[in-house]
């Protein structure tokens, strides 16, 4: 893996899981029990004052700051101890409050390469069944108030790509991981190192010395149906380049740079709260804009669509950008890029 990350191994787990996936993470040669973050007397203070999400966020981040981002978490849930039976009577308030932690930190620009592995050991058959099939469906724990995070959460939830950027889970047995510890970790880090060396293969191109000489400023276009379509709010026949583009999108081409990036987000929220022809948009549609090979942006796009997205068009629940992976390395190095990083895609074109 890249070199954000430690040979580091937390482990939120106590007792025979604890003991049983220490010595076969230290065998492999890495680091365990490292600070205070996933000591389990720590963990239950922190839960019975009612500061757990906080603590946590606050001893990764430290963690990560000082050492880089851990290689790998293990998670027992449910996770019972009799000090905390009172407050945390099913045992998921530390998987809520990690998962909800590292939600949280992965928000925040700095820390939004790094991707978390946790290895899930749980002894709740349904939600062993649940991870195992959708391992994002491990958010369904988490209820945040906090709006922003909720639609983080959504958005994580419903886009197994996004999901995938920032998370690597894997659930096994309780009782299969007491069996062959070695196995279950063994298996789980040859799982990162296989997620790991894909990723080298298809990792966004960093930013290019973009070139918009001799381009065309950028048109909004969409299909309307009956073989037109709407080109800056004028409707028309489907000109040769936009034939064979999918219908269903609104397609940004040409070349897209500060001077006429307003009036390009412009149109496109114009389209979408008011309709082309026969085109409505409600809000419970999913809006697809692409910037595909056809489209040459700068780095002022992230901030200009983060605006659009997230702001103007809030009411519109369902957003996704899709990209060539030109333009997905120009918006990674733009500023503004984390606001819309949930709605971004890359795509071949």
């Amino acid at each position: 893996m890249a070199d954000i990350y430690s040979k580091q191994a937390l482990i939120f787990a106590d007792g025979k899981i604890r003991s049983l996936a220490g010595d076969v993470f230290r065998k492999n040669g890495f680091m365990v029990g490292t600070g205070i973050v996933d000591t389990p007397d720590a963990l239950r203070r922190s839960l019975l004052d009612g500061v757990l999400v906080s603590y946590l966020r606050a001893q990764i981040i430290s963690l990560i700051e000082r050492k880089g981002f851990p290689y790998c978490m293990v998670l027992e849930m449910p996770y019972r101890h009799p000090l905390q039976m009172q407050k945390d009577p099913d045992g998921y308030a530390l998987a809520k409050s990690l998962i909800l932690s590292l939600v949280v930190i992965g928000m925040e620009q700095r820390y939004s390469e790094g991707r978390m592995n946790i290895l899930i050991i749980t002894g709740d058959n349904d939600r062993f069944a649940s991870i195992d099939k959708s391992p994002e469906s491990l958010l369904s724990i988490v209820d945040p108030q906090n709006e922003q995070i909720k639609l983080r959460i959504d958005n994580l939830a419903r886009d197994k790509l996004i999901f995938s950027r920032q998370f690597l889970v894997k659930a096994v047995k309780e009782t299969d991981f007491i069996r062959d510890p070695a196995l279950m970790v063994g298996g789980f880090l040859s799982q990162i190192t296989a997620r790991s060396n894909l990723e080298k293969k298809i990792t966004p191109l960093s930013a290019p010395t973009v070139s918009m000489k001799n381009e065309a400023d950028a048109i909004v276009a969409v299909f309307i149906g009956n073989g037109k379509c709407w080109i800056n709010g004028e409707i028309t026949d489907i000109p040769d380049k936009l034939k064979g583009l999918r219908e269903d999108a609104i397609h940004v081409i040409g070349a897209l740079h500060t001077k006429n990036l307003k009036d390009v987000t412009n149109r496109i929220r114009t389209l979408v709260m008011e309709g082309a022809g026969g085109r409505k948009f409600s809000v419970n549609d999913e809006i697809v804009i692409t910037m595909s090979a056809l489209c040459t942006i700068d780095a002022t796009a992230a901030t200009g669509f983060a605006q659009l997205l997230v702001t103007e068009l809030s009411r519109y629940k369902k957003k996704k950008m899709i990209v060539s992976r030109v333009n997905d390395g120009v918006l990674r190095k733009s500023q503004g890029f984390m606001m819309i990083r949930e709605y971004v895609r890359v795509d071949s074109y």
